[in-house]
């Protein structure tokens, strides 16, 4: 009897023992439950920090353009890469009349001509031969390579052969117009100079003028006006059209001028800008400071 009566006296005990066994287990599992979520939500606000902070930096290593004076030496001289050869005997117009161009569609015989702009009368050697009582020249394939890349930024593929007249800046035995043909055998591209006439034309056949100079990353972008002209003799006057594109398709204005007053003055194309065509330029940036071509496009 007492046996039976001290078993049920501990049972109710063994009960408890076993619902506090349960009951902690339950506040263990509630607490790891509630230890991953937490982690769960630290690992997800880190993530988004982390996307918030790439998209901050993103923004912050945008490109930011910049504005630099036209009259600043280094872009003059940039300009007058492409501008190059317009004025004088040259007439060159190719950047003025092609509307788009890139490194890639560079005509063979303008790469030889924009090329040569670089070249110093020290890289034409003297032979020892002459041609028609004129003295033979010699420029070496790897001088003017070094020349092509200072328009270029590297040797692009180019066709040597071929007969290019091109008015240089500066004279040799008294000539500016330069015959280069290139040899083989040499390896050099030979050439002899002969004298060349001034263009006298009082009136241009086209006006232009940089208006500005934007930098944005390492690209320099160029923007050029231009009025294309043409003329009739009237008498003792000139009858000037003045045209937006190369084609004369859009004139801006005809104007009528006594030959006797004609002058660099009578065109300026500051009266045009508004109507003129407008020419992009844009050159890679190198090394902070070093420009070379990268395209050119007229916008209308």
């Amino acid at each position: 009897m007492y046996d039976q009566i001290k078993t049920e006296e501990y049972m109710p005990q063994k009960n408890n023992k076993k619902t506090g066994k349960l009951i902690l287990l339950v506040l263990v599992a509630v607490l790891l439950i509630g230890i991953f979520i937490y982690l769960g939500l630290l690992l997800n606000s880190n993530s988004n920090n982390s996307n918030k902070k790439k998209t901050v930096n993103k923004k912050q290593t945008t490109a930011v353009e910049e504005t630099v004076s036209v009259e600043s030496p280094r872009i003059v001289t940039t300009y007058n890469y492409v501008t190059y050869g317009r004025d004088g005997i040259n007439n060159n117009d190719y950047f003025l009349t092609n509307k788009n161009i890139t490194v890639d569609n560079f005509e063979n015989s303008q790469k030889i001509f924009f090329a040569t702009q670089f070249l110093e009368t020290d890289n034409f050697l003297d032979t020892g031969k002459t041609k028609d009582n004129k003295k033979i020249y010699a420029v070496s394939v790897e001088e003017f390579e070094a020349a092509l890349k200072k328009f270029f930024g590297s040797v692009i593929p180019y066709d040597k052969e071929g007969t290019y007249k091109v008015s240089l800046p500066f004279t040799k035995d008294g000539g500016s117009l330069v015959n280069l043909t290139y040899d083989n055998s040499l390896k050099s591209f030979v050439s002899t100079f002969d004298t060349v006439n001034a263009n006298n034309d009082k009136i241009k056949k086209y006006y232009t003028k940089l208006i500005s100079a934007m930098k944005k990353g390492d690209v320099l972008t160029l923007t050029e006006k231009v009025i294309y002209t043409s003329t009739q003799p009237s008498g003792n006057n000139l009858v000037i059209n003045i045209y937006s594109d190369y084609a004369k398709t859009k004139l801006i204005e005809t104007k009528t001028v006594e030959n006797s007053s004609i002058n660099e003055n009578t065109i300026n194309i500051d009266n045009y800008l508004e109507k003129a065509n407008t020419i992009e330029y844009k050159f890679d940036i190198k090394d902070s400071k070093t420009y070379y071509f990268k395209s050119s496009s007229i916008k209308n």
